[in-house]
């Protein structure tokens, strides 16, 4: 038998289809830095970080383009990053204000901040992980193999949530933590398969990330109380964004559809 005719009949089947992806994706997630060691020994710290999401992002679209058996260009449409860009990133400034502002006034300034982990933690890392959590490991679930939102949602959010433990050895914290990134996984879902747009949830995750970075909010995901109802606001605000969607200005509409 082909591997056409074996890649159509996985298409076919849910169970099959699902179980493709979250392997494709478990090896991304899991091996990619493996796979770095092995080629490339002698780089360590945000060198090697940096080549781990260049093979994360890269092995995405080429899992992309074989599952739907189309070239660069058919991939990145399929994981809806030809997009709107500039919308998504004004809907997002705009969302996250309640943040910015909140912050501005309640925190300082973190002195002395390293420009390479501001770059890492605001931009490089908020991106792979929504193209490999969201543009492929949700995306694929919910559309290649056809599973609800739910169901296509919830595992790749409860990896993304298990991602952050590493930012606390306290236990109440790092349950904490889980649940805050896991439902901030599933949220950034509902973004996607809302507006079919990544770059909404990146510039979500990369403008959240950068005010959190530079203003002193909390020394993990969980934050304070204050950087919380900031948070909340910023949610919500997306949520109600998200249903008024038809009825905003062109300039703040990131759905490409309308």
């Amino acid at each position: 038998m082909s591997d056409s005719k074996i890649l159509n009949r996985i298409k076919q089947n849910r169970f099959f289809s699902a179980l493709l992806v979250m392997a494709i994706f478990y090896l991304l997630n899991y091996h990619a830095v493996d796979l770095v060691r092995v080629f490339f020994p002698e780089i360590a710290g945000y060198p090697r970080w940096g080549a781990r999401m260049i093979v994360e992002t890269a092995g995405c679209i080429i899992a992309v383009m074989i599952l739907y058996k189309t070239w660069f260009i058919g991939a990145l449409k399929e994981m809806a990053i030809i997009k709107p860009v500039h919308t998504a990133f004004l809907l997002a400034f705009v969302a996250t204000l309640p943040m910015s502002l909140s912050f501005g006034i309640s925190s300082s300034f973190i002195p002395d901040s390293d420009a390479t982990r501001v770059l890492f933690f605001t931009i490089l890392s908020p991106v792979t992980e929504e193209v490999l959590f969201r543009g492929f490991a949700f995306w694929m679930l919910y559309r290649y193999a056809r599973l609800g939102f739910w169901t296509s949602a919830l595992l790749p959010a409860a990896i993304f949530g298990l991602m952050h433990i590493w930012q606390s050895q306290e236990i109440l914290e790092r349950i904490g933590i889980i649940a805050i990134t896991g439902v901030g996984g599933i949220w950034f879902s509902w973004l996607l398969m809302k507006w079919k747009n990544l770059w909404v949830p990146i510039a979500f995750h990369v403008l959240m990330n950068f005010w959190w970075e530079i203003f002193d909010a909390g020394a993990n995901a969980l934050g304070d109380v204050n950087a919380n109802i900031a948070r909340a606001a910023t949610v919500l605000l997306s949520i109600l964004f998200t249903i008024w969607k038809d009825k905003l200005p062109d300039v703040l509409n990131a759905d490409s559809n309308k």
